[in-house]
């Protein structure tokens, strides 16, 4: 069996990413999978009859630490690379395709290139519903604004919703935020849905997401013909699960938008198919994004 566990903070997002990298991983392998802390995956009522593998037995641990739960007998941990300002760049981590039976993993995994069959992934996370000729926006408040690097400025949603508004002028727009107070302050001309409250974990307080509402911010971002994304992995799986989006703009450089480095977080986060905005509202497609990362390489190689 190849494992890993749902740990206490996590979004769904990552969980999301933990989930399907360990079952990719397993099935190509040809072994079993299973999570710890089921209880814990957010998605539960998003994703019902979704497959845990076979269970494991034993106390699921708050956040990841070197251990073995029984029937294991070898841990990995993806490997972690931050730049100078101590942002997140970690690239795909090739050893964990290594990953064989007993092997328990932790990681954050946010590469699709762990995906030996993104079509069955994606089937995993399908919902079904009918699309919708609509513009949904997903705006990432929350604890993203105490980020520098990560929190998305106002002009970044601006700059987008005019190029959705180019591409089809009488496209309908609507908000899908964590944070409805900053939603209504910066696009009050759109309806606006929430899950949830404002998180803020540094001032003690947390507001959980409802449940029951968390499906229908999910479904929106899964069936709109057109997506104007945050830098977060919730609304990455929105995107990367819908079939008939039409266009997917979303913030180059991704958690580092803001950054002065020009360097991707994750390493492995660009995502074929989309428009990349970045700080200036320029736009990149797929080709111009990977061209950069390749000249950056090279040159870093040859320093």
């Amino acid at each position: 069996m190849i494992g890993t566990c749902f740990y206490t903070g996590q979004g769904l997002g990552n969980q999301m990413w933990a989930y399907s990298v360990v079952r990719s991983i397993a099935e190509k392998q040809n072994v079993d999978f299973g999570f710890l802390g089921i209880e814990r995956f957010k998605g539960n009522a998003l994703f019902p009859n979704l497959n845990f593998g076979i269970p494991i037995s034993g106390k699921a641990p708050a956040t990841p630490r070197e251990w073995l739960p029984k029937g294991f007998d070898k841990y990995y941990r993806e490997e972690l690379v931050r730049n100078v300002d101590g942002i997140d760049v970690s690239p795909l981590d090739p050893r964990v395709f290594s990953a064989s039976d007993g092997n328990f993993l932790d990681g954050g995994f946010q590469s699709e290139k762990y995906f030996s069959e993104p079509s069955k992934v994606k089937s995993w996370f399908f919902l079904g519903e009918k699309v919708r000729n609509v513009c949904t926006i997903n705006l990432r408040g929350g604890e993203f604004k105490g980020v520098k690097s990560l929190f998305l400025p106002k002009q970044y949603f601006l700059n987008a919703i005019e190029i959705v508004k180019k591409s089809d002028p009488s496209v309908q727009f609507e908000v899908v935020t964590d944070d409805p107070k900053l939603a209504r302050s910066w696009l009050p001309d759109y309806p606006i849905y929430s899950s949830g409250g404002v998180k803020r974990f540094h001032g003690g307080l947390y507001i959980h997401p409802n449940r029951s509402k968390i499906r229908d911010d999910f479904a929106k971002l899964q069936a709109s013909k057109y997506l104007i994304l945050s830098n977060s992995s919730f609304s990455w799986w929105g995107a990367y699960t819908n079939p008939n989006a039409e266009l997917v703009i979303a913030p180059k450089y991704w958690a580092n938008f803001n950054g002065e480095d020009s360097q991707w977080s994750t390493g492995d986060s660009l995502t074929k198919g989309w428009v990349w905005l970045d700080k200036a509202g320029r736009k990149f497609d797929y080709s111009g994004c990977l061209d950069e990362i390749q000249r950056r390489e090279s040159k870093e190689r040859d320093a």
